[in-house]
Formats: structure tokens, sequence, C-alpha cells
């Protein structure tokens, strides 16, 4: 939507700039860094002459927030969040995230077949009277995932993740007018794997949107012919080809 003209509706740049302070004011760091790493993925896989472009329209957006950002309501406190970027080391949310590692890694090496679905996240509350239970906020995606599948879960995990980037890469180097959506669909990959750091993200309604940009940009072409022949979208069939 930054980035692509056609993708900023009606609004155009009122529209994009209302997305951005939306999420500035949400104080969720990690979301930050997502919004970060999917940007400068889908400016790195864009076409040579079309970097500056998209660098410059960048540049712009955080010109304006700097200039919009102190004047929200309640700015000292988004002001206040942004700062502790600078002191990473001193952060109290950093240093609990270095030692979940240290706390749990032991925890799935005497478990390492995992604990099963629901036994982190919301579906703690199942078995604990609605509340959520000792693992419902898992501050770290990667030790979800191997508290709930365990190890091996995990590798397949993992596993299908790789199949799925090596047919977004097929697709990003085609280099065709769907270009763009499947340069969305590395953005969206790399910035749900980056998030793991912080949470789970590929389950529940972000996952759903994650999932959502992915298949956009793998079956962008499909849907495209299929609006023209007037076919539903639940009769097309995509085949799959191995790299």
């Amino acid at each position: 939507m930054i980035l692509e003209k056609r993708w900023q509706g009606t609004l155009r740049w009122i529209g994009v700039m209302l997305v951005v302070v939306c999420l500035l004011t949400t104080l969720v760091r990690s979301a930050w860094l997502v919004m970060l790493v999917m940007l400068l993925v889908y400016i790195a896989s864009s076409p040579s002459k079309g970097k500056w472009k998209a660098l410059l329209q960048l540049v712009f957006v955080a010109a304006a927030l700097f200039w919009i950002v102190p004047k929200l309501p309640g700015a000292e406190g988004l002001v206040a969040r942004m700062e502790t970027l600078t002191s990473v080391q001193e952060d109290h949310s950093y240093n609990e995230r270095l030692s979940l590692w240290q706390n749990m890694l032991p925890m799935v090496a005497a478990n390492p077949v995992g604990q099963g679905i629901g036994s982190v996240g919301q579906g703690t509350k199942i078995g604990n009277g609605g509340e959520l239970g000792e693992y419902g906020n898992m501050d770290n995606g990667v030790i979800a995932l191997l508290l709930t599948f365990g190890v091996l879960g995990a590798l397949f995990f993992f596993g299908a993740l790789g199949a799925v980037i090596k047919q977004i890469v097929v697709r990003v180097t085609s280099k065709d007018s769907l270009q763009p959506y499947a340069r969305l669909s590395l953005a969206a990959w790399m910035g749900a794997v980056i998030s793991l750091v912080s949470d789970n993200g590929f389950p529940g309604l972000k996952g759903y949107l994650v999932w959502m940009l992915i298949g956009l940009g793998l079956g962008a072409k499909e849907i495209i012919e299929s609006r023209k022949k007037g076919t539903p979208h639940a009769a097309i069939e995509r085949e799959i080809t191995s790299h």
C-alpha cells in the first residue's frame, strides 16, 4: 500500500498515513519490526529501477511521521516507547525474552514430542476454567511451536515453510506483470517468520491475513484468469512444481 500506487485505494496517501499512524499507536514494537521487514524485503526484491523510487517514498512517509507523531494525543507514551528501541539491553521485555529461551529449552528437551495442541496460547483456556493457563502468553513463536508439536513437528513445520518460500521465489524471479503480488507474498512470508521472535503469528486472525497474502502472490495468475473466464475460485487447479 505504501509502495504501490494501485493498492492505495481512494484516499491515496491520506489512507497510507492513517494506516501507519494506527499501527504506531498500538505501541506493539513487534508489529513495527514486521512492517519494517516487509517494506525492506519488498523494496529489495523490486527491479533495480524501482528501488530508488520506493526508498524515496519510504523516506517521505518517515519524514511525515516525524512531524505528525509528536502532535498525536498521548504522543508522550508513543515517543517513550520508540526510545526504548535505542536502549534494548535495558528493556525489560527484551531481557524477559532472553531468559525465556534459557528457561524453556530444558523443558522442550525433557519432552521432545511436545505437549499437544491447546498447551500454548488461547487453547489453554479449555482446561483452565476459561482462564489463560501457564503458557497462555508465550512471547516466542519458536518455543510455542516446540512446546506444541515437539522437535519433530517443528522440523516438519519449518520444512513446510521452506517449501512455500521456494514456490514464492520462483514467482518473484519470473519478472512478469504479476511480480508485485509475488513480492508481496515474499514480504508477508519474511515478516511472519521474523515475528516468531515475539509470538507465533501463523494461527488465528493474524495467520489468516499472512496466508491470504502468501496465497495471493502464489495464485494471482490463476485468480485473474478465472475472473476473465468467469470460473469460480474453488474450481481452480494449480500445478505445483518442484525446484
